[in-house]
């Protein structure tokens, strides 16, 4: 898995309109919040409805426009957020499974996985794949669950003898 981005780029849209019989709108002006912080104006005489928006993990961004009509009214400031989005931070990489070697294609097979401490508000989501270990985006893995906690047991059944089990453990830290 690469290496965590130090940005993310996603779209910002939002949705607007005058009363019936007025002006028209004729722009927006977008505004961002990181960690809860002040508002600060960062695209003005917008006419579109969206915008690309670059943040970093681990930030939690709340976003609100102020529409302009054709005759110059603008809406009142806002001090509250009309969207917000955290950009989660990946913990953890690879976790590979050791051989297990099933006797037989109908025996169980309980693989107890177990990783470093926790890290403040996390969460983290496993994967596996009896294919390989190359994680290409996530094709051909199959997310088995979830937990807050650092281990999972997976109790799986082998496909074949001396198959191999390979596992991601992809934790992020919650807002």
């Amino acid at each position: 898995m690469p290496a965590e981005p130090d940005s993310v780029t996603f779209e910002v849209s939002w949705n607007g309109e005058d009363v019936e019989g007025s002006s028209g709108l004729a722009s927006y002006s977008l505004f961002v919040s990181e960690d809860l912080g002040p508002f600060s104006a960062i695209a003005s005489n917008l006419t579109g409805t969206s915008l690309m928006f670059t943040g970093v993990p681990g930030h939690m961004y709340g976003f609100f426009t102020l529409a302009t009509d054709n005759v110059g009214n603008t809406e009142a400031m806002k001090s509250i957020a009309e969207a917000t989005t955290f950009l989660e931070v990946a913990l953890q990489d690879t976790i590979t499974d050791v051989t297990i070697r099933a006797t037989t294609v109908i025996d169980s097979v309980y693989s107890t996985l177990r990783w470093g401490g926790a890290i403040g508000n996390a969460n983290y989501y496993v994967y596996a794949s009896n294919t390989g270990s190359e994680w290409n985006n996530g094709s051909g893995w199959t997310l088995l669950g979830s937990t807050t906690s650092t281990n999972f047991t997976d109790a799986h059944v082998r496909q074949e003898p001396n198959a191999i089990r390979f596992y991601r453990v992809l934790g992020f830290v919650l807002p």
